[in-house]
């Protein structure tokens, strides 16, 4: 408007000079005029667009590539971090992967026993037995990092921290490995310190357990030991087979090294997927584990029952052996939000003084999600994990998590010829609240059944867990 303002002045001061303008000089004038109403109006129009477009919902869309910023290339192997379950970095290709991870479970206990068990450890001391006391612990703290370079070199490295915690055994390295994955018919190849393939809830992690504690045949499992071990899936996970040779690090079953010769060991387990639909939903799993074990020392099998802050209430105490063979079985059947699982495990020790001596305890338990929920399988590790609730815990938007109970018998001999270790029933009932993928309340009461050659009698347990894992 300025423009055309200048415009008009400059012709009303041409026309009101007193001399009349020429025919070329109007016609000049009214040129400029035209270029200027032509110019005025391409800008009234841009000024339209741009007022129109402000005024539209943002859109993913690609703009004219008259305006479009520059490309900005990317790195495939920078790191991008994002969440799922916990803390992970990848790279674009995924060659690159890091996930920082952990756990805490807090635990409470109630106790309630015979009262002639309050005794017993004045009379026999050996035993370890005494009055129950209330108590809590961390029953786990650990922190941990699991890492994959180049596509298929893995490494992970896992602490417990709870070593202060009372009834804890100590603070320790756990998962401590490194592997190369993805090895034609092979699979994954690890050296270092994880657990020996043996029994489904002893390879399992603990933070997707169904009870607070493992069943009571759990006593012959053994479980971390330095050693090298493959394991691979076949028949598009129908098969899950891992086998490997173990060197004995820890004090299972024996606590010391009195033989640099001996302590060594061969694991494998193998399973079988023979039903499988609705994405895991309904599955039938089936599976056998053996171990071979020639003991560095003496050897020796106790229990509590079922709850980490007890006493032993069962104990062979401690004898030598030639070797050690160990037998385990496990079944599941998931039809949605119900579930069967049962293991039973035996150990022969040969003996020079008294001949091949079995022990041997097996559990069976049922489950249920009251809100739909089912339990998570894996069919590349043949185990179960962390359940997803159908709604996080949100009270604000409706949300209540997933609820589920649970019911479990296990039985336990370590009573055979002149060891009298004593037997051990329990029941257990319990109740799981799956706030989230990552956070859980756990309760469960434990009813015990204890015979023993020097005493006899029921134990009561009431304790609960709350856990973070990521």
């Amino acid at each position: 408007m300025m423009i055309m303002r200048t415009v008009v002045v400059a012709v009303m001061s041409a026309l009101g000079a007193g001399e009349p303008a020429g025919v070329e000089e109007v016609q000049e004038l009214r040129q400029i005029v035209q270029q200027q109403q032509a110019v005025i109006e391409e800008l009234k129009q841009r000024l339209e667009a741009v007022e129109a477009k402000q005024t539209e919902p943002l859109s993913l869309a690609a703009t004219p590539a008259t305006v479009a910023p520059a490309a900005v290339e990317e790195d495939p192997n920078e790191l991008k971090a994002y969440w799922k379950d916990g803390l992970r970095l990848e790279s674009e290709d995924k060659q690159f992967e890091v996930h920082l991870g952990g756990r805490l479970q807090l635990d409470w206990a109630w106790f309630d026993e015979a009262d002639g068990y309050k005794n017993l450890g004045l009379t026999f001391p050996t035993l370890g037995l005494g009055d129950e006391e209330d108590g809590v612990e961390f029953r786990r703290a650990r922190a941990e990092i699991m890492a994959r370079a180049y596509g298929n070199l893995l490494f992970r490295a896992e602490y417990d921290f709870a070593v202060d915690s009372p009834g804890a055994d100590s603070g320790l390295f756990r998962d401590v490995w490194i592997g190369v994955d993805d090895i034609p018919f092979v699979g994954l190849i690890r050296a270092g310190q994880f657990k020996e393939p043996f029994s489904l809830e002893e390879v399992g992690t603990d933070v997707a357990t169904t009870f607070l504690e493992r069943g009571l045949p759990n006593v012959f499992a053994p479980s971390y030991n330095a050693g090298f071990a493959f394991q691979n899936a076949y028949l598009n996970d129908r098969l899950n087979v891992s086998a490997g040779l173990f060197k004995t690090v820890d004090d299972w079953p024996s606590n010391n090294d009195s033989d640099e010769d001996q302590g060594f060991a061969v694991s494998t387990r193998i399973t079988g997927l023979p039903w499988y639909a609705n994405e895991g939903r309904k599955l039938l799993h089936l599976g056998l584990s053996y171990s071979h074990r020639n003991p560095d020392g003496p050897i020796r099998f106790r229990q509590r029952p079922e709850t980490h802050l007890a006493n032993y209430y069962v104990d062979t105490g401690m004898f030598r052996v030639d070797a050690l063979d160990l037998y385990g079985t496990e079944a599941v059947l998931v039809c949605g939000p119900f579930s069967l699982q049962g293991e039973y495990m035996l150990a022969r020790a040969r003996t020079g003084f008294a001949g091949d001596l079995d022990f041997d305890g097996y559990y069976m338990q049922a489950s249920y999600f009251l809100t739909g929920e089912n339990r998570v399988y894996k069919p590349r590790s043949a185990t179960f994990d962390l359940v997803a609730p159908k709604a996080n815990f949100n009270p604000r938007e409706g949300g209540w998590g997933a609820w589920e109970i649970a019911a479990r018998y296990s039985q336990l001999d370590l009573s055979d010829g002149p060891v009298s270790g004593g037997r051990l029933g329990d029941y257990t009932l319990g109740l799981n609240w799956h706030l989230n993928p990552n956070a859980k309340i756990m309760l469960n009461y434990v009813f015990s059944d204890v015979e023993h050659e020097l005493y006899d009698g029921n134990f009561e347990s009431l304790q609960s867990r709350f856990q973070v894992s990521w």
